[in-house]
């Protein structure tokens, strides 16, 4: 299907037709030594054992020219197809990594990894080894009527027509093959992501004693799975059923054949040649047998690879905003909303209409409560989503400006609501904002975020690890890690998604008077629904209802009702009325 899509290097190609040169050359090549087998038994048959000898030392030479190169191919498919695996799970990770993020968000984690990590190695098999070996064996059972014209017209006839029927019959299984095939990788992969995503909320199951409920979920996925695998088996089965009577039927044919032969008394040739071709037929029919029943699984796991691997990327900046960042401008920068909309689904909107801006040197809050739609307005400041209409602009005070775009986040330093660490050291984790990050900045950084005395008690320091086997951080102290990651990339715009909703109120106020202080001169924009929180921004937003409007700025001891007097009465929640 789109197997042809995924070997894209010229010397992929130029290697796949070197083999099966090779393999053609090597079925040529077996025939001849059949053909000069006959021979020297129509020699020896005439007591002409000179030439007899001459013809049958042609024969072996063939043949073993032929092994030889059948041997030369298979080495080098195997290791082509080493190479293809790596390369194609390399691509499809690097996909993913420069994929659109709503894209890429349709794939389920497990989904992806059985793409990246099972369907690239059998894809690998299937578009090198499989469709070479494949190719090889079908030219040299077609080969055989035309060897058999020069001994038997009607025999020759009769085989191109079974032939073309059993190819056929083969196609029509292999179709359906296909469909049950691709119905049970999908299978394979909701299981896989359903195993996934029980052991990351295991302590959620165990908590609400939900195992019950998961395992019949199990079940159901294995018994839809196992449907679909039984199918595709029996197709399977029926295709390498079919190519074992054909070997059955034409062999018993041929070795009649060669029986009438030599009951004649006089067609050693003929004979002779009947019993070589039964075996060159077996020989051909065994690792067709092994393959073409399991062509179509490999084919889906070719067209699901095929579609990670055309995920769209994300876009590049301008030209003039490259060489700004080459200038490392890293000051004087301002964000935009101006009349955005945007919905994850057609006709179901989450924002409507915004306008906002957020200044340097200012402190901008986006309030409102969970689902109002903070979160979004950061993925369309990152980038990560873009308006259905509208505009989300990149200022810079030397006047130019672009749209933001996946390219535009080297100027964002961003802390998201979610836990953001990996597997590794507390160094490593940092480094993420600043690759080449000394350890003094990154002990003035943890300093910042008021992490540096419980890292410092750590046997291990900086090199501590975290998740695994490692050290298991609190939720709280997973947000101020993260802050500490954003300041070391020490962008012009700093996004902070609900930043301190995990930290004791006391930790949070000493982290945010720090992060007032060290970020005086940046573009802050930071959303929360606690008003203690947004206390610290200069000019504050709150979404309801998919608009955004701006509040006076919220003093600590202000009562709740009157937060937000700007905001239309029809914005607020009951509890605010």
């Amino acid at each position: 299907m789109k197997e042809g899509k995924l070997v894209v290097n010229s010397k992929y190609r130029r290697t796949q037709w070197m083999l099966r040169g090779l393999d053609l050359t090597a079925q040529v090549l077996m025939l001849l030594g059949i053909l000069f087998g006959g021979k020297a038994a129509a020699f020896l048959e005439q007591s002409e054992s000179r030439a007899a000898w001459q013809t049958l030392f042609w024969a072996a030479g063939f043949a073993l020219v032929s092994l030889i190169l059948g041997k030369i191919s298979e080495m080098a498919g195997e290791a082509m197809c080493s190479q293809v695996e790596d390369e194609l799970q390399n691509a499809a990770y690097r996909q993913i990594l420069e994929g659109d993020w709503k894209t890429v968000n349709r794939i389920r984690q497990g989904d992806a990894e059985q793409r990246i990590q099972r369907d690239a190695g059998i894809t690998a098999m299937a578009v090198t080894e499989m469709r070479r070996k494949i190719g090889k064996a079908a030219a040299g059972i077609c080969g055989m009527p035309v060897l058999l014209l020069f001994y038997d017209q009607l025999a020759a006839g009769v085989l191109s027509v079974e032939i073309l029927i059993s190819a056929l019959l083969f196609w029509i299984l292999y179709r359906k093959n296909y469909k049950a095939a691709a119905k049970w990788k999908e299978m394979e992969s909701q299981a896989t992501a359903f195993y996934r995503d029980s052991v990351d909320k295991l302590s959620v199951i165990q908590t609400y004693q939900a195992g019950g409920m998961f395992e019949r979920q199990q079940s159901e996925l294995m018994r839809r799975q196992k449907r679909y695998r039984k199918r595709a088996k029996q197709y399977r089965d029926g295709i390498e059923g079919g190519l074992l009577i054909l070997g059955l039927v034409t062999s018993a044919a041929f070795l009649a054949r060669a029986g009438e032969w030599l009951r004649g008394g006089s067609q050693a040739e003929n004979s002779v040649v009947y019993l070589l071709l039964i075996g060159f037929l077996i020989g051909n029919l065994v690792p067709l047998k092994g393959m073409l029943g399991r062509k179509a699984e490999s084919m889906v796991s070719a067209g699901r690879l095929a579609e990670m691997l055309e995920l769209p990327e994300e876009g590049r900046l301008d030209e003039e905003w490259v060489e700004l960042l080459e200038m490392r401008q890293k000051e004087g920068f301002a964000v935009r909303f101006h009349q955005v909309d945007f919905g994850y689904r057609k006709g179901k909107p989450v924002l409507e209409q915004v306008t906002l801006e957020a200044l340097p040197e200012e402190w901008v809050g986006i309030g409102g409560f969970s689902g109002a739609g903070k979160t979004t307005a950061v993925r369309l400041l990152l980038g990560q989503v873009f308006p259905d209409a509208g505009e989300v602009d990149l200022i810079h005070r030397q006047g130019l400006t672009c749209l933001v775009s996946a390219a535009s986040r080297e100027f964002f330093a961003w802390v998201p609501q979610e836990s953001s660490l990996f597997p590794g050291t507390i160094a490593a984790n940092l480094r993420l904002g600043k690759p080449d990050a000394k350890e003094e900045e990154m002990w003035q950084a943890l300093g910042i975020v008021c992490l540096d005395s419980f890292v410092r008690r750590q046997p291990e320091g900086l090199n501590t690890m975290l998740g695994g086997q490692g050290l298991c951080l609190s939720a709280g102290q997973a947000q101020q890690l993260a802050i500490a990651r954003a300041v070391l990339k020490d962008a012009p715009i700093c996004v902070l998604d609900e930043p301190t909703a995990a930290m004791d109120a006391e930790t949070e106020e000493s982290v945010l008077a720090n992060l007032y202080q060290v970020w005086q001169e940046k573009t802050c924009i930071l959303t929360s629904h606690d008003s203690q929180v947004l206390a610290w921004c200069d000019r504050n937003y709150w979404i309801a209802g998919g608009e955004v409007r701006p509040v006076q700025p919220v003093l600590e001891e202000t009562a709740a009702a009157d937060l937000w007097e700007d905001v239309q009465e029809e914005h607020l929640p009951e509890v605010f009325s």
